[in-house]
């Protein structure tokens, strides 16, 4: 019989009572429903993931090996984040997107660039730092004769724009004036190129690649570090809006515990982690290469600070000594405060 034929063989107020009574029933054979779909052999609906997005300032490549890890080995996921990083390029300043907040992280590739932020007055802070020894410095073929600073002099150096102030700052630590070598400034993908075919003498890149492409190719390599020449910074700095350590402490802090995950496994398996940044994040780059980077990184990442404290952890002595360098050399007006630009409250337990 249809519910509406019911209702009118009853007096009004049984025929409420028995449709408030149908609607309640209805009712509860619905939520049941939808309860016994979302338990379906025990999975429950997936937790929603918080995401992160990392404005680096250079391409992708395996330098990022350990953010990559985390991401494909599930160890973001298990901390609740899905984390994106954009790439960038000689051109990019992830300062930018970080205090916008279109990115709640952003990766220099030095710490002076940071330091001279901050020194504006730029409301940044610093979480982590990936380089205990940055692998910033010259680049030369073994037959250019090039083997120190001093067979450097009135050398053609190929430059990309943010390393300009760098190579002024290794030469004056060094009792040189600027007009020492002949800055060429160069796009970074035309800097291979023009070294290898003797355009230039010498290029700055970082130890860990420039040097494997050549030899690669056949060339042998000298490699100049900046930080062997006086210039002593950590690399690949991890800052955040000031306001994201405010409200954002236990996300941040979730990032990071994963990181290092994800560099372990890196650091342990140069392998694997080649091949995880060449398949799915470098598209193009050669595996061989990219994990003769991956292993020739290592050392870079560690130290005495990070066997005590973890990998990532700052060295407080290092950002001092780099912060007293630009102040004498005077990039900086005054001694950037670094209570106020780093911060260990990512690290468990925290100093």
């Amino acid at each position: 019989m249809q519910i509406h034929n019911l209702a009118t063989c009853l007096p009004t107020r049984r025929a409420d009572r028995l449709l408030k009574r149908i609607g309640v029933t209805l009712l509860l054979i619905v939520l049941s429903s939808l309860l016994l779909l979302s338990c379906h052999d025990g999975v429950g609906t997936k937790p929603r993931l918080r995401q992160i997005k990392i404005q680096h300032n250079w391409l992708k490549d395996i330098a990022l090996a350990g953010i990559y890890c985390a991401t494909e080995n599930g160890y973001y996921r298990d901390v609740g984040l899905e984390v994106e990083v954009w790439p960038g390029g000689a051109s990019v300043d992830p300062v930018v997107p970080v205090v916008s907040g279109s990115a709640m992280i952003g990766i220099h590739t030095n710490a002076t660039s940071v330091l001279l932020a901050k020194s504006r007055g730029i409301p940044i802070k610093v979480i982590a730092t990936q380089y205990k020894k940055s692998p910033l410095g010259f680049v030369a073929k073994a037959s250019s004769g090039i083997h120190d600073l001093q067979s450097l002099k009135g050398r053609r150096i190929g430059v990309i724009p943010s390393s300009v102030s760098a190579v002024e700052l290794v030469l004056k630590i060094n009792g040189f004036r600027r007009d020492y070598v002949e800055q060429v400034v160069v796009n970074s993908a035309a800097g291979m190129s023009l070294l290898i075919n003797d355009k230039v003498d010498a290029i700055v890149g970082f130890g860990t690649n420039q040097p494997v492409q050549l030899e690669l190719a056949g060339i042998k390599s000298v490699f100049l570090s900046f930080d062997d020449l006086g210039y002593h910074q950590e690399a690949y700095p991890y800052f955040v809006a000031d306001k994201s350590v405010e409200h954002d402490i236990e996300t941040l802090r979730s990032f990071i515990t994963a990181t290092q995950r994800g560099w372990e496994y890196a650091l342990a398996n140069p392998e694997a982690a080649a091949r995880i940044s060449a398949d799915r994040y470098t598209e193009g780059m050669d595996l061989n290469k990219e994990t003769e980077v991956a292993r020739r990184q290592a050392p870079l990442m560690q130290s005495e600070v990070t066997l005590q404290h973890g990998i990532l952890y700052m060295d407080r002595t290092t950002w001092t000594t780099t912060n007293d360098l630009l102040m004498s050399s005077g990039l900086l007006e005054s001694k950037v405060n670094l209570d106020d630009l780093l911060t260990w409250q990512m690290f468990s337990p925290a100093p």
